[in-house]
């Protein structure tokens, strides 16, 4: 079948097709009018906007206005003067805004002051268990601690602050994927350590988290992450995100550093396989089972007298 021109073709596409192809030509012709660009050009500006409504999309005018005459590079991104921005319009370094802007103003990339990478670490023996957190922002190479013995990477924040006393210990917040980009940077000593546990959601982010956690160097040993786990505390299991929008199964991919155990679950967790839940929040486990496993499992030198270590189950 030959369709005679575009008119046709127009006519016999599905509305959505339709609104979108007329949506970027138009874009595109405004962008070309708007920065004297090459018709090609402006329609690559308006396909990397493909996605974004309308207001973005004058926003990214705006923005790429201002960007070619004034230089960024004493700013954070939420620091531009801007009226109509929210501070995290921008985005990250490799946003579709960003990207957008930078084909509009020929420039390779907008040189913003990025903020520091932060990592969020308390010391858990008893001298040190109420003092406020440390936040480390630069590698911590001077004064560093020599008698820690052991250290947790937890993953929420909740059941990080809920982590009881433990002498010659630390406790790092991992903040879900941040852990795995800079925490070697940051704390360069942690793999001298003899004993690092992680503990994350039994979900398969959370499972993916540790396989690259470990591609860093870092070797850790995880606990409640397994099949066991997953059926022992499935009762608190969720099928909701953070936004209560349901949470959808995944094609398992590579995960070169997890054991079988762990392995089977995360495959187990991407495809629904035989479950009811895709997530179980590291929240809703009892922390006092957490710790008796440290406890009896990893020597890790725990009190834990009767009912004494709090129980964070919600």
């Amino acid at each position: 079948m030959t369709i005679p021109d575009l008119d046709t073709a127009l006519r016999i596409a599905t509305k959505q097709t339709r609104e979108r192809y007329l949506r970027e030509h138009d874009r595109m012709s405004a962008l070309a009018k708007e920065f004297g660009l090459e018709p090609e050009n402006a329609m690559n500006v308006a396909k990397t906007l493909k996605d974004h409504d309308d207001t973005d999309f004058h926003l990214v005018i705006q923005a790429a206005h201002y960007f070619a005459n004034h230089d960024c590079h004493t700013m954070t991104p939420r620091m531009a003067p801007i009226p109509g921005f929210s501070a995290k319009w921008l985005g990250a370094p490799n946003s579709q805004r960003r990207k957008a802007i930078c084909q509009l103003t020929g420039q390779d990339n907008l040189t913003f002051q990025e903020r520091p990478n932060e990592l969020r670490l308390r010391l858990m023996d008893a001298e040190h268990h109420d003092q406020p957190d440390l936040i480390v922002t630069q590698p911590w190479v001077r004064s560093q601690p020599t008698d820690i013995e052991h250290a947790i990477i937890i993953e929420n924040k909740d059941t990080y602050q809920a982590m009881p006393t433990v002498e010659h210990a630390i406790c790092i917040l991992g903040n879900g994927y941040a852990a795995t980009s800079h925490i070697t940077t940051l704390l360069p000593w942690l793999t001298t350590i003899p004993n690092i546990i992680y503990w994350g959601d039994m979900d398969a982010n959370g499972l993916d988290i540790l396989s690259k956690l470990r591609a860093t160097g870092i070797p850790c040993t995880s606990i409640l992450m397994d099949t066991t786990a997953y059926r022992t505390y499935e009762q608190y299991g969720t099928q909701l995100d953070a936004k209560n929008k349901p949470l959808t199964t995944q094609t398992p991919q590579p995960t070169p550093g997890l054991t079988t155990e762990e392995r089977k679950l995360y495959e187990t967790l991407c495809t629904g396989t035989d479950i009811q839940y895709l997530r179980i929040e590291q929240e809703r486990i009892p922390i006092r089972d957490a710790t008796t496993i440290l406890h009896d499992q990893h020597h890790w030198p725990i009190d834990i007298p009767g009912n004494d270590i709090p129980n964070n189950t919600k």
